[in-house]
Order: C-alpha cells, then structure tokens, then sequence
C-alpha cells in the first residue's frame, strides 16, 4: 500500500497556489471560443505545456530567493566579501529565456566576486542550462552545426548560434576524452571500478577510416565491444574513436573492454580486417582470445584470383568460388591455398597477385578456423565495425566540404562515439 507524502510547508503551499494560478489564468486567455481541428488542438495544447514549463521553472527559482546572505560574506580566500546589489542572469532553458535576480558579493582581498545564488542553483558562466548544452550537442553529434542549430529551434524553440553549438559540442567531446583517459589510469593502477556486466560473448572489433584534418586525409581508429544477440545480431554495442595513434588506441581498447564485461567472459575474440595493427594490438592486449579475420574480407581476395583466372563474372569463376567459399566455413584453408597454388598465370601481374594473396592466406591461417569461430558463437564477419566506420565517423565527418582541426576532429569524434553507444542516453553526466 502507498503511503501518503508528508505535509508542505506553507511557503510550499503558497508557491503551488501561485503557479496554479498563473496556468488557470494562461489557460482562460488561450481557451478556444469555436471548435477546433485535431492539428489545431494540438498545437494549442503544445503551446499551453510549453507556457507551464516556463511558470513552473519562474515560479521554482523565484522561491529559492537571491541568495543573499546579509551584508558581508566569508570568502574562499578568508577575506570578506560585501553585498554589491542584484545582479540579473539571462538564462536559456528547454522552456525559454528566463531572467533570474541574484545577490552579488565581491572580496577587495582576491579581487573576485560571485552570486550565491548560482551554487544552490547549480549554474555556471553558461548562458544555457546544462540541459540545454546537453541537447545542443547530441544534436551535433549527427548533423553539422548549421543544421543543428537550425533543428534545435523548429523542435525545441530554442534558437542559439551555429557556433555556440559547435562550442558546446566541443566541450562535452574533450569531457569525453577525460572521461576515457581518467578510466585508463584507472585500469593500470588497478583502480578502475568492477564491471558488473557479464555477457555471454564479446567481440572486439578495430579499423580505420580516413578522415580530412588539418588539411589532409588521414586515418581515424573505431573500435567497439559488443556482445552477439541470440537472434545474431548485435547487444550492448560500445564504440570509441579517437585519432591517436594504434598503440594509445588499443591501450583504450583494452578500457572499452573492461567496461563491456571483458573479465567476466570467457567467450571473447578479436575480429578485424588485413590491417596489421589490429593483430599487433590484439597480441598485446587481448592475449591468448581468439583471432578473427573478417570472412568477407577472404573472399574479396579469392574473387580476385577467380576473376583473374577464369575471367570475370564467368560461371566458371562462380562455382570456383563457392567451393573456396565451402572449403573456408570447413575450415579447410590449407585446401584453398593449394586450390590458388595451383594456378599458373600468365604475366607478371597475375603472378603477383598470386604471390600476394598466397602471402595473405598462410599470414592469416589461424584466424581463419571459420568453423570453429561459428560453432563457439562468434560473428565471422567485421559488418558491425565497417558499419560503425559509416555510421560513426563518416556520415558526421565527412560530408561535403567538411574540415577539421585536429582537436576539433578528436572532440566530435568522442562525441559521436558516445552518441551511437548510448542513443538513449543524454550528455548531462559530461556537461558540468
């Protein structure tokens, strides 16, 4: 049985009388004289909520005060700071502008001065609320600032500048890199917290992409740890980006992990593409898990030498390929090496194209135990990660005339990382 909430105070009470006042009134002003269309309905009723919110938010910091706290107060410094009168704070919240009065103090000791009133309140030298900032950037996190600044307002009625946004986005993006770099320290002095998470399976998964910055294209590392679904899809998908180099990136990867569940599982394995820093950051940070090259990947490699050989989209090349294809999810790799060895070409193209792919399959032979891989649960394809290098970094990062900076680049691309780990989850962890 629920039990009643305990009695308000009258200064509660008094408040409540107030704002339910001011919506009667907002309410009888704004009534419809004539029946209306359903649209009209709603726009009404979005209208009147939105007018609510901005009572209820007057109404609320109205009775906190101004925070003043008589004519001298103690400074940080020990000084004594005096009262200098009311100072008005413009602020944007999700409900609109509010202007809210607050006492002021100033120390002549340290030459600094502050408004109680902002410490119960929780609000900074913003002009926005941390909701606000929240918004603005999970907003940039997947459209160009000029874009997002325009959504903000036809959905939120929030109007802010495109470069006040990209500011905002910017900052939560390097909170995230702290975040990140905190949890590393964290791990290697063995103080990190323990992940409670205890998947079934993880998969942890590498590549690059190529991103402009700094006036050149250069190559962006996306990782991510998730967990196959029962249905074979994909659970609990963690991504992180950065521009750092592969040695920094693995060290993070290897974070990822943890934070995914990693020493609570004993099903784990690597999956990447022909990359060699993936395998060199597997090797060191995920020692002894399995090693798994991405199955689409092989077969690219194998259409070569079946077009090359048999010429292309030949029904010959075809039905060569399914037996490479049959051999493969036997795991009988050794099968398919002999299968290319046995090709003689003509021509010192072909015959380095022979060379090159047979370096490939015995280079790559222990990660290629498809068979094995698929009877312990493990996803034999890099889909996951080659759809995060898309989704992750180049539908924010590499749209037409997009330019970054370098800091600028490793900011967004935390945020978007985060964004597409937790798309249900807001910032607001990563704004004060």
């Amino acid at each position: 049985m629920g039990t009643d909430p305990p009695p308000l105070r009258p200064e509660d009470e008094e408040h409540i009388r107030r704002i339910m006042e001011r919506v009667e009134r907002s309410l009888r002003k704004s009534w419809p004289k004539v029946p209306q269309s359903y649209d009209e309905i709603e726009e009404e009723a979005q209208k009147i909520g939105e007018e609510v919110k901005r009572i209820i938010e007057d109404e609320r910091a109205d009775a906190a005060g101004t925070g003043y706290k008589g004519s001298r107060l103690r400074c940080r410094c020990g000084g004594r700071a005096k009262y200098k009168g009311l100072n008005t704070k413009i602020l944007i919240s999700r409900s609109g502008i509010h202007r809210i009065r607050r006492a002021y103090y100033y120390c002549a000791s340290c030459r600094s001065g502050w408004c109680p009133l902002d410490t119960t309140l929780g609000l900074g030298p913003e002009e926005c609320t941390p909701q606000v900032r929240g918004l603005a950037a999970r907003f940039c996190s997947y459209l160009p600032f000029q874009l997002a600044s325009g959504e903000l307002e036809v959905i939120c009625g929030i109007k802010l500048a495109a470069s006040t946004l990209e500011e905002y986005a910017y900052s939560v993006g390097r909170r995230l890199q702290a975040h990140w770099a905190l949890l590393e320290k964290q791990l290697l002095s063995g103080r990190i917290s323990e992940c409670e998470h205890r998947p079934p399976n993880l998969h942890i998964a590498m590549d690059g992409v190529f991103v402009f910055i700094d006036g050149d294209w250069r190559e962006v590392k996306l990782g991510c740890a998730y967990q196959r679904a029962k249905d074979g899809g994909v659970d609990r998908c963690t991504y992180y980006a950065t521009r750092e180099c592969s040695s920094d990136f693995g060290r993070r990867m290897r974070v990822v992990a943890h934070q995914s569940g990693l020493e609570n599982c004993r099903n784990v394995a690597v999956l990447g593409d022909g990359i060699p820093w993936i395998w060199k950051e597997a090797a060191k940070h995920f020692p002894r898990r399995p090693q798994i090259l991405d199955f689409y990947h092989v077969t690219q490699h194998l259409w070569q030498i079946a077009n090359a050989r048999f010429g292309p989209l030949t029904e010959t090349g075809r039905v060569w390929m399914t037996d490479q294809k049959n051999l493969l999810v036997t795991n009988r790799v050794a099968d398919v090496i002999e299968n290319v060895e046995e090709w003689q070409p003509k021509g010192i193209e072909n015959s380095d194209l022979k060379r090159r792919t047979l370096d490939y399959l015995r280079e790559h032979l222990n990660r290629m135990q498809y068979k094995t891989f698929d009877d312990q649960g493990f996803h034999l394809g890099s889909g996951v990660i080659e759809s995060g290098c898309k989704t992750v970094v180049q539908a924010r990062m590499k749209g037409a005339g997009m330019r970054w900076s370098t800091q600028g680049a490793e900011a967004m691309l935390h945020l978007c990382a985060n964004w597409r780990s937790n798309p249900s989850e807001g910032f607001d962890r990563f704004i004060n």
